[in-house]
């Protein structure tokens, strides 16, 4: 038995209808009904009769550059014909986008395609570094991509199960960035959205799909679809990857994918949806609420006194979710089993007492979250929530765990959401750590990295020459950070807070005392003043508004003594007065 790739089999099916319809245009025979190839050629004769001549895409120079067949009308009129020979009832997939072209190309906007190469190619970065990481070699910087794409290649020449992270990883954050870029398109009303969906619908074209199921044919039918009002459209995460534009009940899905290989181009790959008539949201909602239900009760049957906080932070998370979700059961998740998923992950490390705490505190939360979202922006409608996978990004900014998207008087608002769980109010919260190989790069504080990690070079010398021990390690980096800081402006200051605490509103559960908090960074955060060693000779701190705002920064090695040098991290948290 042969196998071929969807493309050959694609290109077989042009090759066979474009001979059965040669044949019927010559007067030799009709084309077999019975027959895929045929069944499709009769459909055509029968939509199309007037034709004189068709031409395959593999008479001209550049086949990809064509329509697959074209037929010729008296008086030289033609008709673009798109086939598609799909497996039951699979979606239809016409055309596979470059990503770095694909916004300037169908929806017009060079700017758009500019802003989100540059992104494009940060991550893309970020993720060669990771995989090449995962066979003993360090990043460099004056690395090119071609250095690293060679490193990866004479590594890897498929996809593994230890690099998968790093492939998920780049495609979410490829999604997410053009998500936000088609938000902001759409809220301009520039028209864009609506000529790409007639582009890429193929609206100008003749499009035959052929339906089989073990090479026996089941219909030809033709996919038409008519553009409305770009009112009417609307734009929505799909899954982990994929993003939608609907129309009506019409979705085209755009989906990032590698061709093939690790170092192979990132291609769109696009299809299209036909909703039911009838909506099944809240359906499929109340099962989701019903599976996590369930989920809790099997956890409960067990009784468990260890007690991890990270699981406990995840663990809200789901629980916070699932509560919003159920009392906004009409709103589309982005991930159906994300929670669910989660929540199973980390329960067997949450006290029973702790999870029946957490159960009892996010009821009022997310009444008190709805609150907060009428005051902020009025009159709105929600339009999803997604629970943001913390395994598919790197340096998030945005610290967000949650994210609500909202329509606001016809505009789209993405409103991120960082949940934090403290058994009491001690008015500390983790925030991201940055890393000391980036603290003092662009991307938060904008000084000297360069010198800094020049430093840690030094540091990492002198400790494995006996000079420095651990401690006297910590507080020399320390110290080094420190004077950065001191004698930095205070623009490049508030830059890096307020890239430390990201733009995510804050909800803080205190579930032990079944409390809550909500609230916003500080916008205009200024007059930040730099507490050097202290509260001991490894931490340093940035106060502003009288100190009633506070980030500690601590250095340490991500590993005990016993390991002897270790990478250093730093380890932050936020601090703030609470009355």
């Amino acid at each position: 038995m042969h196998f071929y790739k969807p493309r050959q089999i694609g290109d077989k099916h042009v090759i066979k209808v474009a001979q059965a319809l040669n044949e019927y245009l010559q007067g030799e025979l009709m084309p077999d009904k019975s027959s895929i190839s045929g069944a499709t050629a009769l459909y055509i004769i029968d939509k199309q009769p007037t034709f004189e001549s068709v031409i395959s895409k593999f008479e001209y120079e550049r086949p990809d550059q064509h329509s697959d067949l074209t037929l010729v009308k008296p008086g030289g009129e033609t008709v673009l014909v798109n086939l598609y020979k799909i497996k039951n009832n699979q979606l239809i997939q016409p055309k596979n986008l470059g990503a770095k072209s694909f916004i300037e190309k169908y929806f017009g906007s060079l700017d758009l395609q500019t802003e989100f190469n540059k992104d494009f190619e940060d991550v893309y970065r970020d993720y060669l570094e990771g995989i090449i990481t995962t066979v003993g070699v360090q990043p460099d910087p004056l690395m090119s991509i071609r250095d690293l794409k060679k490193i990866v290649r004479c590594n890897y020449s498929k996809f593994e199960k230890n690099i998968d992270k790093y492939r998920s990883r780049l495609l979410y954050e490829l999604r997410e960035k053009c998500f936000f870029l088609f938000l902001k398109e759409y809220n301009s009303n520039s028209g864009s959205i609506e000529s790409a969906f007639n582009t890429l619908f193929m609206t100008d074209s003749f499009n035959v799909v052929t339906r089989y199921r073990d090479d026996e044919l089941l219909r030809v039918e033709e996919f038409l679809v008519k553009i409305g009002s770009i009112k009417k459209v609307s734009i929505s995460k799909v899954g982990m990857n994929s993003l939608g534009i609907s129309s009506d009940k019409i979705t085209l899905l755009l989906r990032f994918k590698f061709e093939s290989n690790p170092t192979s181009s990132i291609k769109l790959a696009t299809s299209f949806a036909k909703s039911s008539d009838k909506d099944t949201t809240v359906s499929e909602n109340r099962n989701s609420i019903s599976l996590f239900k369930n989920a809790i009760s099997n956890r409960m049957l067990i009784d468990i006194k260890s007690r991890d906080s990270n699981a406990i932070g995840k663990c809200a998370e789901a629980i916070f979710y699932f509560q919003f979700l159920s009392d906004n059961d009409a709103i589309r998740q982005v991930d159906k089993n994300n929670f669910i998923n989660m929540f199973n992950t980390y329960a067997e490390n949450v006290p029973n007492k702790d999870l029946d705490d957490i159960l009892l505190s996010v009821v009022q939360a997310t009444k008190e979250l709805a609150n907060f979202i009428i005051d902020k922006y009025g009159s709105h409608t929600i339009e999803s929530i997604e629970l943001v996978p913390e395994n598919y990004l790197k340096n998030r900014l945005d610290t967000a765990d949650l994210e609500l998207l909202l329509n606001v008087s016809g505009k789209y608002v993405t409103e991120p959401i960082s949940l934090k769980a403290m058994a009491k109010n001690t008015g500390e919260i983790n925030c991201k750590n940055p890393g000391i190989g980036k603290i003092m790069s662009s991307t938060y504080f904008n000084l000297d990295q360069r010198h800094l990690s020049s430093l840690v070079n030094e540091a990492k010398k002198d400790f494995k020459d006996n000079k420095l021990d651990h401690r006297e390690a910590l507080e020399f980096i320390s110290d080094k950070i420190a004077y950065q800081l001191v004698n930095a402006p205070q623009s490049n200051l508030v830059k890096g807070l307020k890239a430390m605490l990201g733009e995510a509103l804050v909800i803080v559960l205190f579930y032990n005392r079944n409390q809550s908090l909500i609230f916003e960074h500080d916008e205009h955060i200024s007059n930040v003043t730099v507490h050097r060693n202290t509260p001991s000779l490894i931490q340093n701190g940035l106060s502003w508004r009288n100190e009633d705002h506070l980030v500690s920064m601590r250095v340490k090695f991500s590993k005990g003594q016993s390991y002897g040098w270790s990478s250093l991290k730093l380890a932050c948290s936020y601090s703030i007065r609470v009355c």
